[in-house]
């Protein structure tokens, strides 16, 4: 959902004729405090999850057989059953 020129000047003009000129400038210095502090907040909750996974030793994955491997290691197993028969 997207905002258009028309939707954009109708939502200037409404705030306009509600808060008026003279509180403008503080409404906008209000905005600004309280993105300002989001900003802030989001920057600390980026830094300790960061911070955590620092923390924790990657755990070593263990090797996986491919695909080429098992088809060999069924093939031996089939050998293996057959010279026992």
């Amino acid at each position: 959902m997207s905002l258009g020129g028309m939707e954009i000047m109708v939502i200037v003009v409404l705030v306009l004729v509600l808060f008026g000129p003279d509180k403008l400038p503080e409404l906008a210095r209000g905005v600004g405090r309280g993105m300002r502090e989001i900003r802030k907040i989001t920057g600390e909750f980026q830094n300790q999850l960061s911070m955590i996974g620092e923390d924790e030793p990657e755990k070593p994955r263990p090797p996986q057989a491919s695909a080429k491997a098992h088809s060999e290691a069924d093939e031996a197993a089939n050998q293996d059953r057959e010279k026992t028969e």
